[in-house]
């Protein structure tokens, strides 16, 4: 299939073992593997970007600062980058303005353009006006906290209104967004993301070990995700606090860009004396992420909100014991007490005691661990490339 693709994202690894909208680098490779090929338009980051194509994918990054290559985009997030630095909202306008016209000279009007989040969106509409070209738009969580303001939704409204199509990550997402009345049901797709396995050797783990400096006796909770206020880590701190859990430690995977937050963690686990059982290990490679998960107990986040969790679906993947927040998102993925277990509104202590019980039970670990794997193996990036090439025909 010789199909050129427009990708457009404002998240797009910017070297190998970056992490930032790696999911959407998992597309665009799935893409390539099925013959297509085509362009991925992204900011450009004030680091050094040393990935400059995937496969027949080109990338191409633009720049909007004044002076550098823009701070707005990368890091925690456009909306996190904003609530802490709100002077970034004078790159807001050049950082449009350069979207669009580097999209507009790369695009021609037999391109499908994929939109990566509802600002990608935008920018594909503004295009589609010139170029009379298709496209569809992939929201995710943030998106729709967008939409929940009255003024966001009038200016998105027209982007969404006028795509091909509508995906959405979850069903869950989907019917939310048509809560929203800006399109209809038959364009309002679900289309779940792929989940990257990629398990590593004995011998890799063990040398991993050694060289992070994880005892081979620790027993270890992960959490891989961002931090950031809505991911509400403090909750899994004040759970790892409790007497019962006094054995295990807690591992936090993920950058550490909202300085603010990251300071008021390091705050509680200081007040709490957990210093020798809270490790902020920072951003990890994805290709790492897998070793994390190898080698943990288990699995556990209290996120508040989530579009459809990846971090979720790969422990699942790795057959890890996953305790997650009562949410949509993780209702969706996680059936309680068979491949996963969702985390309530008891009191800490109460959801402490309940963790240890399960993590000293082997037989309901082992079944919960099986279920877990057969949960999530029917999704691969391969497939999710597959449903996005039928749907753009």
């Amino acid at each position: 299939m010789n199909k050129k693709f427009i990708v457009l994202s404002t998240s797009f690894p910017r070297s190998a073992d970056d992490d930032a909208g790696v999911f959407v680098s998992h597309l665009v490779t799935a893409l390539a593997e099925k013959g297509c090929s085509g362009s991925v338009i992204a900011p450009k980051d004030v680091t050094q970007e040393t990935l400059n194509s995937i496969k027949s994918f080109t990338i191409n990054r633009f720049s909007y600062g004044l002076c550098t290559a823009g701070r707005l985009a990368f890091g925690a997030g456009i909306i996190p980058n904003l609530k802490q630095a709100p002077q970034l909202a004078f790159q807001i306008p050049g950082f449009l303005i350069c979207f669009f016209l580097k999209t507009l000279r790369l695009t021609e009007h037999s391109n499908t353009v994929q939109a990566n989040w509802i600002i990608s969106g935008f920018i594909a509409w503004l295009v589609s006006l010139v170029k009379r070209n298709r496209y569809l738009v992939t929201i995710r969580g943030e998106d729709l906290r967008l939409l929940e303001k009255p003024l966001l939704k009038l200016l998105f409204t027209p982007a969404l209104r006028n795509a091909a199509a509508v995906v959405t990550v979850s069903a869950s997402l989907r019917e939310t967004f048509l809560s929203y009345q800006i399109t209809t049901p038959d364009k309002t797709h679900v289309i779940e993301n792929g989940v990257d396995y990629q398990p590593a050797s004995k011998e890799a783990l063990e040398a991993w070990r050694t060289k992070i400096g994880i005892a081979e006796d620790e027993k270890y909770l992960l959490f891989v995700g961002t931090v950031i206020p809505r991911k509400n880590i403090e909750k899994i701190i004040s759970i790892l606090s409790q007497p019962s859990l006094q054995e295990y430690t807690l591992r936090i995977c993920g950058r550490l860009d909202d300085r603010l937050e990251y300071e008021r963690l390091l705050e509680i686990v200081n007040n709490m004396n957990l210093r020798s059982r809270v490790f902020f290990e920072g951003p990890i490679a994805p290709r790492f992420i897998s070793h994390y998960l190898s080698l943990a107990t288990a699995f556990i986040t209290t996120s508040q909100f989530e579009g459809r969790p990846n971090a979720v679906l790969e422990a699942l993947a790795y057959g890890k014991v996953v305790f997650a927040s009562d949410i949509p998102a993780h209702r969706e993925i996680i059936e309680d007490q068979r491949n996963g277990f969702i985390i309530d509104n008891r009191a800490d202590q109460e959801i402490a005691k309940d963790i240890k019980a399960i993590l000293n039970n082997q037989s309901q670990q082992q079944s919960v661990s099986q279920n877990a794997k057969e949960s999530v193996a029917q999704l691969s990036w391969e497939k999710t490339a597959t449903k996005y090439l039928n749907l753009f025909h």
